[in-house]
């Protein structure tokens, strides 16, 4: 099953199935005050990253109550028209109160376009710089954070979250401001017709609220539980994409039908259930205020009947009824999406907070000169808190000095690059950067000092050019020369476009030695002086695999601190490495020069000698095979 690192707990599943919120609990006025509250500081800090639009935002929220104004001066000209022009048959006040009606509804009209596209102009800004943030926001995430989630969870708040919030801002502002503006000026007009009916009008309003806050507080839970099962289809998608071959090869095809049918269905029972909750509740408020506003209008007719109230002041009244009652049909659904919109602000606000730990937030020391020396003081890092992959490790790295870790699978060593990374600030113990806490250094200002060739190399769609280093700005000959000492020459010289051929879908497809070999082309390219390389020679034979590390030591910039992870550890012998370790457990079982290990006969004796008799009993069966075919 995939796991999206935001599944629902149990019990919330089997009460969705049950047509209830999710994670239970009764919806009270201060309740509701109190989810107002955190949904509004979530907008606030939304709208922060985008202080650039302020003064756009303020326009919108200034013009939206100006277009209000002409359905609301509609009534009291109506009431002039019957109440005086009729009456007195006065020609000339029914000539002005026409023109002043058409002016009111041109006006009206003219003005409520301009805004509805000044609030979509501004909702496009506000998506785009979202955007940029979560964006940016992503790429800052720790490691840790990434393989705790799955894709889908960034792929879903980049993507329709950034767009819930930013159309929910305009809509909010224009909205509130709007019906704001609705209250204060038709209330007192209605009262200087009516108080009587204005305030049985407006006791419909606590009514309206009540129902409102039960059917939110469901509604923002099964919004929620709306977003989390869809991250996880989006997960699984992505995976069934990349995956597709496998499934066919393994016979998965039907393993992997059953896990999303299982995804599709509960998000089905949660959709059901929000339109079951929208569908009586929302109806319900409708009714109330259907039947509120028939009410009112019936009292009104019969004051007219009675000689209590003039007939013009009737169909005002019956105008500001309808006005006014709109209002609270309005207000409960902007409550009901300011609330659910608010799942999708935390949600970005969770990525914005995660990519800015608690390490980045306080005063850091920038690294203004490459790092020299780095130590690890008694390090021991976990995945789980049940096995530690590096245990009470003391490590000393020193500018030129070259380093080799050897070890069996599993024994930490992958992970001993990942700290030098930058990308695991979890471990217990210290990583010291030149006497500097790691945690108290500014990341970037470290990671640019860092080059690494990964073991699974990784590159985007588009021209080889765009995945090197340097924004394009590497000159010709450099790029020729990185080529030619890499191996790289013949690959590069044999494709149409060189260096600006495109990778990826639309692009070619390349060994996986050959994606090797760029990965160590880009690391080369930024000549950094620390320089990690973890398993480099996975996916080569022993010949490239010897040319391209001896193309990588003749590359490195002088003085770099390197460390090289291998399997191989007949690499280990090269007169290049200076030290060597030997991972187990997660514990430095063996450390020292070749010459020294091998004096010890420990591990690393048996295991050279072991990887040389294999070595020797290859080179004995080609001889004899090739003896047989002669």
């Amino acid at each position: 099953m995939v796991d999206s690192g935001n599944t629902p707990h149990p019990e919330e599943t089997v009460s969705v199935r049950r047509g209830r919120a999710f994670a239970g609990g009764k919806s009270t006025l201060g309740g509701a005050l109190i989810e107002v509250k955190k949904a509004a500081a979530c907008f606030r800090r939304v709208v922060g990253y985008c202080r650039a639009y302020k003064y756009r935002l303020l326009w919108v929220a200034c013009l939206s109550p100006i277009t209000s104004l002409g359905p609301l001066l509609t009534p009291w000209l109506m009431q002039l028209l019957i109440d005086r022009a009729y009456p007195t048959r006065d020609v000339q006040l029914l000539g002005w109160l026409c023109a002043a009606l058409l002016a009111v509804g041109l006006l009206s009209r003219g003005l409520s376009g301009v805004s509805k596209y000044q609030a979509k102009y501004v909702e496009s800004l506000l998506e785009y710089r979202l955007s940029l943030c979560v964006f940016n926001a992503i790429q800052k995430l720790p490691q840790s954070y990434r393989e705790q989630h799955g894709s889908g969870v960034f792929l879903v708040r980049a993507g329709s979250d950034v767009e819930a919030v930013s159309g929910s801002v305009t809509r909010l502002l224009s909205e509130m401001t709007t019906i704001a503006t609705t209250f204060l000026v038709a209330i007192p007009l209605m009262m200087r017709l009516s108080i009587a009916i204005t305030l049985i009008t407006l006791a419909a309003v606590p009514l309206n609220y009540l129902i409102t806050v039960y059917l939110t507080g469901r509604v923002v839970r099964l919004s929620m539980a709306t977003r989390t099962v869809t991250e996880k289809i989006t997960t699984f998608t992505q995976e069934t994409v990349e995956g597709a071959t496998l499934s066919r090869l393994f016979s998965l095809k039907r393993v992997r039908r059953r896990q999303l049918r299982k995804l599709l269905r509960e998000r089905l029972e949660i959709v059901f259930a929000t339109w079951r909750v929208n569908a009586f509740w929302g109806q319900l408020v409708t009714l109330v205020s259907a039947a509120w506003s028939a009410t009112l209008l019936c009292g009104g007719w019969y004051l007219v009947f009675t000689d209590r109230l003039q007939l013009g002041q009737a169909v005002a009244l019956s105008m500001y009824i309808r006005i006014l009652t709109r209002p609270f049909e309005q207000l409960g659904y902007l409550y009901q999406s300011f609330l659910g919109d608010s799942v999708a602000a935390r949600r970005l606000l969770e990525i914005l907070d995660a990519s800015q730990p608690l390490a980045q937030r306080r005063s850091q020391t920038v690294l203004k000169t490459p790092p020299r020396h780095c130590e690890f003081r008694q390090l021991s890092f976990g995945y789980t808190n049940q096995r530690l992959c590096l245990q009470n490790i003391d490590l000393n790295l020193r500018a030129g000095q070259t380093m080799a870790v050897v070890g069996p699978t599993g024994g930490g060593k992958s992970t001993l690059i990942r700290i030098l990374c930058g990308l695991e600030d979890r471990y217990q113990g210290q990583f010291l950067v030149d006497g500097h806490d790691f945690r108290d250094i500014d990341h970037d200002s470290y990671l640019q000092h860092v080059s690494l060739v990964p073991q699974t190399t990784f590159f985007f769609s588009g021209p080889i050019r765009s995945n090197l280093p340097g924004n394009g700005s590497v000159s010709p000959a450099r790029l020729h020369q990185c080529a030619s000492a890499l191996g790289l020459n013949t690959l590069i010289d044999s494709i149409p476009d060189g260096f600006g051929t495109e990778l990826g879908s639309e692009g070619i497809r390349l060994s996986g030695g050959q994606y090797q070999k760029l990965a160590a082309l880009r690391a080369m390219l930024k000549n950094a002086p620390v320089l990690l390389l973890d398993e480099v020679t996975a996916s080569m034979d022993i010949e490239s695999e010897r040319k391209l590390l001896q193309g990588i030591i003749a590359l490195r910039p002088p003085d770099c601190l390197t460390l090289l992870v291998t399997h191989h550890i007949a690499i280990t012998t090269e007169p290049w490495i200076d030290d060597i370790v030997v991972l187990m457990d997660g514990r430095i079982a063996e450390r020292g020069s070749c010459a020294e290990l091998l004096e010890k006969r420990g591990f690393y004796h048996r295991w050279l000698r072991l990887s040389e008799g294999i070595s020797s009993c290859n080179t004995e069966l080609c001889r004899s095979a090739s003896a047989v075919e002669r």
